[in-house]
């Protein structure tokens, strides 16, 4: 087994280089040193503690910006226009021509309209206006869930009475049960209006999980990921992929499961591992989603906590402020 003073030395380094290259520089060593310090041996030893906090960190996912823009081109370009064309190249048979397999994706496409999902200010809306700009969409095919609607002699209608396509954009989805919450009575009054009109969710992650329990969403047409986590990407899975070098390093599972459960509910109470107890390591640079285990994002008060990758949380109004 490797010294832990040359094993802490050699995932530093690591953690320095990923810091520098990918990490845009969240990570520097005062923001490092005070995250370890809040390991303090409330189940081993303080250096034991620390050196778990250490083996995840080094493994850890940071997507910056300019990986998301290629996810939200691959979800354009892969998920939505690819497979469109394929379907009108399909419909047409063998009879068609390269301008009009362009012509009549071009009429799809009026009649289809982008959301993110979610309330004004979560990630879904913010990430529609960077997935418009960077697949050159018209602004009139971005939308809102409201805005697909109108009322009209009493009685709902669809803004755009021929809409064929509706999807959905969001940054991931770990249990999947807030996004099928969301999405289900948006759904029903699209399809109550026009059952033809085909509904997508492509969040630009998604655990085997959530994908599980999203196929339940009555109306829901096609569920895809930019990039599906299996559940090798689930910290303490059985298959999971931040414990396979575990004798070289001597860091077991079990122990690291019983210390990061143990802060996590200290903090974060009910869900310890992360919503949906999903016991993700990953982080966006917009923010943390609280599928990651909360001991790298947690920064709610009154907790005592200092984070490494902060989560930005959805603070209810205060009425006694107002």
């Amino acid at each position: 087994m490797i010294d832990s003073k040359e094993l802490q030395h050699k995932w530093l380094t690591k953690i320095k280089t990923l810091n520098s290259t990918l990490w845009n520089d969240r990570a520097k060593f005062p923001v490092i040193q005070r995250w370890l310090n809040n390991f303090q041996g409330a189940v081993f030893e303080r250096e034991v503690e620390q050196m778990h906090a250490l083996h995840l960190l080094q493994q850890f996912m940071v997507f910056g910006e300019v990986e998301i823009h290629e996810l939200l081109k691959v979800i354009y370009r892969d998920l939505f226009r690819y497979p469109l064309i394929q379907e009108i190249r399909n419909n047409l048979g063998s009879n068609f021509t390269a301008i009009e397999i362009g012509s009549r994706y071009n009429n799809a496409l009026l009649n289809t309209r982008f959301l993110g999902l979610g309330r004004a200010g979560e990630s879904g809306q913010h990430l529609i206006y960077t997935f418009r700009q960077f697949n050159n969409l018209p602004l009139d095919l971005v939308s809102d869930a409201n805005s697909l609607f109108t009322f009209s002699n009493g009685k709902d209608e669809l803004a755009a009475p021929m809409l064929s396509h509706v999807v959905f954009i969001d940054d991931i989805s770990g249990s999947g049960t807030q996004a099928k919450d969301r999405l289900t009575p948006v759904i029903s009054r699209i399809k109550a209006l026009r059952p033809e009109c085909k509904i997508y969710y492509f969040p630009l992650f998604a655990t085997t999980q959530a994908i599980e329990v999203l196929k339940g969403t009555p109306g829901l047409d096609v569920i895809k990921p930019a990039m599906e986590l299996d559940p090798a990407y689930s910290c303490y899975h059985d298959k999971s992929i931040y414990f396979r070098d575990v004798n070289d390093d001597g860091q077991t599972m079990t122990a690291s499961k019983a210390v990061m459960q143990a802060y996590g509910e200290s903090i974060c109470r009910g869900n310890g591992l992360g919503f949906g107890e999903c016991q993700l390591l990953l982080s966006f640079h917009h923010n943390t989603p609280d599928n990651t285990l909360p001991v790298f994002w947690f920064n709610e008060q009154p907790a005592a906590w200092s984070p490494i990758f902060p989560r930005h949380p959805k603070t209810a109004i205060n009425p006694a402020i107002l």
